[in-house]
């Protein structure tokens, strides 16, 4: 952090595809409704400008197999874990794709994890989670939307299961306030343990 402040850099932002999907060749020239804004500088993101071909369906697209990726990756290596780098405005809970990235992760088994920049974006954004809705969340294209939709059948029960598992995870509490609520039920526990013989005569 120092490293990049000195340099000018530490309000860079990188999307890094481990995958490499060239989203030249889908989303890189339209935002997902209203245009994004840095919320540093609060300017619109500047749109590519690229002429790359968009392949939006069949077999030419790469946004659009994350089911089977997921699957095929976890049948070549049994030992798959699910990272899930989330954002100081908790936007990550907000998109389609990776809300439904997270529940297929959680529905093949993969222990998942999820890296918070700090205990004040947990503080702020966790209540959100609750209240997490498949159907609201947003995509850069409305036909996508759509595609991820109808391969869901019980969008309730689907965002019972995303709810269940995102505040079930241990990463999503703030450490200290975590270990405060562990001492707090430690010293409840104690006082309702009964005293013996020995202790209620020393405190004569």
């Amino acid at each position: 952090r120092q490293v990049k402040e000195g340099c000018g850099h530490l309000q860079e932002v990188y999307w890094v595809c481990a995958l490499s999907v060239n989203h030249h060749a889908s989303i890189c020239g339209s935002f997902a409704d209203l245009p994004e804004k840095d919320s540093v500088q609060k300017k619109v993101y500047p749109l590519c400008e690229c002429q790359t071909r968009k392949h939006f369906y069949g077999d030419l697209c790469e946004t659009n197999k994350f089911q089977d990726l997921m699957a095929a990756l976890l049948q070549a290596n049994p030992k798959l874990r699910q990272v899930v780098a989330v954002d100081v405005d908790f936007a990550v809970f907000r998109r389609t794709w990776c809300n439904a990235e997270i529940a297929e992760g959680h529905s093949l088994g993969l222990p998942q994890s999820f890296k918070i920049c700090d205990r004040r974006c947990i503080e702020r954004h966790r209540p959100e989670l609750g209240a997490v809705d498949i159907r609201t969340c947003r995509t850069s294209r409305p036909e996508d939307k759509e595609t991820i939709l109808s391969d869901i059948p019980e969008p309730d029960a689907f965002n019972a299961t995303l709810r269940k598992t995102l505040l079930a995870s241990p990463d999503l509490y703030p450490a200290d306030l975590s270990r405060s609520l562990v001492a707090l039920a430690r010293r409840g526990a104690a006082a309702k343990r009964p005293k013996t013989a020995g202790s209620a005569a020393g405190g004569l």
